[in-house]
């Protein structure tokens, strides 16, 4: 994915990075050329980069060995950091123990991760235990929300949704196997979010996560907001 985004949403992030905004830029690639490039771009337009191998961000890149601007200081906010590492699919690690020990053997100022290995929720003990970087120094531990699509591989996921979905779930989404966009503001989704001890964000907190990645948040543009 090319890290220069359109005219229009570029015009907007300007405005954040001219603000001291940090904006965070994902891309994909895996040719070593070409991930230089991405992150040389980035860099150009002030973007905090990351340069994933593919869209899934399912591993840490053995390209660059060290993240881009890699130090020994802490990071106790976003504007500080001149790195992140995004892994959103953790099962591909052997078990537990191999996908913690691998990310707390990271250099990155900000890790975004899943909130969940094979299901079961980090632990604030755990998400604790990846806040100092493998050479030294504090960093932020980040947790992913997809807020605008339920996902099927979710300990929440409803399989009554398959034969009887909800007004506020669209339908499956070609490009996105097992992502279902949803009308995040719809009070059911809500529910399903925030407000018990065993929503999505309610969770996210419990585990002393630094913040919170939302994606999806643009499903408001395609979605009819007559959901009832």
């Amino acid at each position: 994915a090319d890290p220069v985004p359109d005219a229009e949403l570029a015009g907007w992030l300007d405005r954040l990075v001219a603000a001291g905004t940090p904006v965070l830029a994902t891309s994909y690639c895996r040719d070593p050329v070409g991930i230089d490039e991405a992150y040389r771009r980035s860099a150009a337009r002030g973007y905090l980069a990351f340069v994933a191998p593919g869209p899934a961000c399912d591993a840490v890149p053995a390209h660059p060995a060290v993240p881009p601007g890699a130090h020994a200081g802490d990071v106790a906010r976003l504007g500080d950091a001149r790195n992140y590492l995004q892994l959103l699919s953790p099962g591909s690690f052997a078990d537990r123990g191999e996908y913690l020990a691998r990310l707390a053997a990271t250099d990155h100022d900000v890790l975004v991760l899943d909130t969940c290995h094979d299901g079961v929720p980090l632990t604030a003990s755990e998400v604790d235990g990846l806040r100092t970087k493998s050479g030294g120094g504090g960093r932020l531990v980040l947790a992913y929300l997809c807020i605008g699509a339920a996902e099927t591989h979710r300990d929440d996921w409803q399989q009554a949704w398959e034969s009887e979905p909800p007004s506020w779930l669209e339908p499956a989404d070609p490009d996105r196997p097992g992502h279902r966009p949803v009308a995040y503001w719809a009070p059911g989704w809500v529910g399903v979010v925030l407000g018990n001890p065993e929503a999505r964000l309610d969770r996210i907190l419990a585990a002393g996560f630094d913040g919170v990645l939302l994606d999806r948040i643009d499903a408001y543009a395609y979605i009819d907001d007559s959901y009832g």
